[in-house]
């Protein structure tokens, strides 16, 4: 063999090596997805979840790229993106990028963009969500459904139809650690627990108050979640003066009592604008309800309390499913597609009986058209009927308007909620009462000197009988009944 060929076969040699190492690099470089605990290495996240050897409690590590997946995570483990910024999971707006199924997972560092849902935890427990972004969902950003004792930290949701949702029905599904240092469209979210004698601070994006008492949720925009405010086995709290639009449901109750929604503008939503399940004795007072999917809807709730509400331009004004000995008056119902539907529904009361009346109907006329006034009571002297089990016997032939007197009553009726000293309630209530009498007997300067009476006692009791809040709330209610009357 002479030296010319013994020349060819060493180069044809280095050639096929370095095309070898070339493939070597080519093929790590496209394998970014990384087991620390095995040594292998992915080409893709799902792949990498499913291999055989990838076990519970394994971390996989993600270079930073676009991945266009749904991650199904259902085993027990820690997915770190290289950097929220550029480590991009990308759902090609279809189904659910992230879904989780096992418990004690972390997913942190991505981007999690353009699905169905961005990370849907479903009955999965003990999960850390943290350092994300979540953006472009047609649905919801982040949805916990039947999930407990998650934690969520620094996690920025933008430009979702609904940005964040919890949802269940029993008191462990809604445990979850999430601090003030997530986000929804640039406002705090705020998740509170076990919470007492408080209020939601101003930058509020979201709210929801779960085995909380006597909180505060007032001057608020709240919008673009699945609830604008959710009280979940909540008691004796207060939603006043808050604007929800664009949520699914403007206002939530769930297993929750004795609280009072006041003055608020319920409007826009997409779903409802209140819904209560299995939430008795609250008060919805004063609202607009107004151009939701549906307005008031109650599932299994009872004893409660709506008035002064108008409820317009919605495909069902009231919706009572199996709720009973609930009290609706002097509400006006204007132009929903159904005023009101009832599903095994009894003994609701549709009026206050004569002559402070019932509600306004907007159809009452096409429907009754030989109805005539009573005697000038502003009152029909027919019957609207809802079904044979429902009707409004006082129907009111204007559209309702606050009284004085009214508006004291409801005052005295939130200070009973409050569970106050009983020596406290009874000072305060007795002081009311002489304004209403007063007004009865058309003393309206009476009336006023009593009500200033009371708001110099709620001064004597701030900070000792009462809460800044409740103080607050009173003197607030207070100076609103002497305005209306003044005229």
């Amino acid at each position: 063999m002479n030296r010319k060929t013994v020349s060819r076969i060493m180069l044809t040699l280095l050639l096929i090596g370095m095309l070898g190492l070339t493939l070597d690099v080519a093929v790590t470089a496209s394998l970014q997805v990384h087991n620390i605990n095995t040594g292998e290495d992915f080409a893709a996240i799902q792949e990498a979840i499913d291999d055989p050897d990838t076990l519970d409690g394994h971390t996989i590590l993600v270079d930073a790229g676009t991945y266009y997946e749904h991650i199904v995570v259902y085993k027990s483990l820690s997915l770190i993106g290289e950097n929220r910024y550029n480590t991009i999971i990308d759902g090609s707006g279809t189904g659910n990028v992230v879904y989780i199924t096992a418990d004690d997972t972390i997913i942190n560092g991505f981007t999690v963009q353009n699905g169905l849902h961005g990370i849907y935890v479903d009955h999965s427990n003990c999960n850390t969500i943290s350092e994300n972004l979540i953006t472009n969902s047609y649905y919801y950003g982040i949805r916990i459904w039947y999930s407990g004792c998650n934690t969520l930290r620094n996690n920025v949701l933008s430009k979702n139809s609904y940005n964040f949702l919890v949802y269940g029905t029993s008191l462990s599904d809604f445990i979850q650690d999430i601090d003030a240092s997530n986000k929804v469209d640039g406002k705090t979210i705020y998740y509170w627990v076990n919470q007492q004698n408080g209020q939601v601070p101003a930058d509020a994006g979201y709210v929801s108050l779960v085995n909380c008492t006597n909180i505060t949720v007032k001057n608020l925009d709240l919008a673009n979640n699945a609830d604008g405010v959710q009280l979940a086995f909540t008691t004796c709290s207060t939603i006043e003066d808050v604007t929800t639009s664009d949520n699914f449901a403007g206002v939530h109750l769930i297993y929750s009592s004795r609280n009072l929604v006041i003055r608020s503008s319920i409007e826009s939503n997409d779903g409802f604008g209140l819904r209560l399940y299995h939430s008795a004795k609250n008060r919805v007072l004063f609202s607009s309800i107004e151009g939701n999917a549906n307005g008031i809807i109650s599932w299994y709730s009872s004893c409660n309390k709506f008035s002064g509400n108008t409820i317009s331009n919605l495909w069902v004004g009231m919706g009572l499913r199996y709720s009973c000995n609930n009290t609706i008056f002097h509400n006006d119902f204007i132009d929903n597609l159904e005023q009101a539907s009832l599903i095994e529904s009894f003994h609701n009361s549709w009026d206050d009986c004569f002559p402070s009346g019932g509600n306004y109907w907007s159809d009452f006329e096409a429907r009754y058209p030989d109805a005539k006034e009573l005697d000038g009571s502003g009152i029909w002297d027919t019957s609207y009927e809802i079904d044979e089990d429902n009707k409004d016997s006082y129907p009111l032939v204007e559209p309702w308007t606050l009284a004085p007197a009214e508006a004291t009553q409801v005052l005295i009726e939130t200070i009973k909620t409050w569970n106050l000293p009983k020596g406290t309630e009874k000072s305060l209530v007795s002081k009311l009462e002489d304004a209403i009498h007063q007004l009865e007997m058309g003393n309206e300067n009476g009336a006023i000197h009593k009500l200033m009476d009371f708001m110099d006692q709620v001064e004597g009791f701030r900070g000792k009988k009462l809460t800044d809040a409740q103080a607050d709330y009173l003197l607030s209610e207070a100076q609103r009944i002497i305005d209306l009357i003044q005229g």
